[in-house]
């Protein structure tokens, strides 16, 4: 054998070895592209998912700030009527007996005569005292003026003997 076959089936031999580590090498690289892959949709899903869980906590959240909202809101016209309450009391004299309510209450009835009076259209003769004077039986204006302060109820009904 030559010096030239010889040095031939050398260098087929290294192109041999060569091209079988470079396909093993191709192999292995084809191998952790596909798990590279597959752990990117992986990654991609876990994502996706917490996203979802995230976007799901936030609406929960806002639901929450907006129910707080409206329960602040809601409190805060209760205490704006409650400053209206105690910023205007009115003193009558229903035919000799005295009730203290407030101008809300006496016009929570608008097509009421109360409500008419103290609309504000008509000019109402205060008493030295501060009370306003109306001729009516005051044994009963409590029932008009718990009926103005809470609506009707069947409680409030005089009980009625039956014989």
């Amino acid at each position: 054998m030559s010096d030239k076959e010889a040095w031939s089936r050398d260098i087929h031999g290294k192109i041999s070895d060569l091209l079988t580590s470079f396909e093993k090498r191709e192999s292995e690289l084809t191998r952790l592209n596909e798990q590279l892959e597959k752990d990117r949709a992986a990654f991609e899903q876990e994502m996706k998912s917490r996203r979802q869980e995230n976007d799901m906590a936030i609406q929960e959240q806002y639901k929450d700030l907006d129910e707080t909202r409206i329960r602040i809101e809601k409190e805060k016209k209760r205490m704006q009527e409650v400053h209206q309450f105690q910023s205007s009391p009115i003193h009558l004299n229903i035919g000799g007996h005295r009730f203290t309510t407030s101008l809300q209450t006496i016009r929570r009835d608008s097509d009421s005569m109360l409500a008419t009076m103290f609309s504000g259209r008509h000019k109402l003769v205060q008493e030295p005292d501060g009370s306003y004077f109306v001729d009516r039986d005051g044994t009963h204006f409590r029932h008009i003026l718990n009926y103005l302060r809470d609506g009707f109820r069947a409680d409030m009904l005089p009980r009625m003997k039956c014989h």
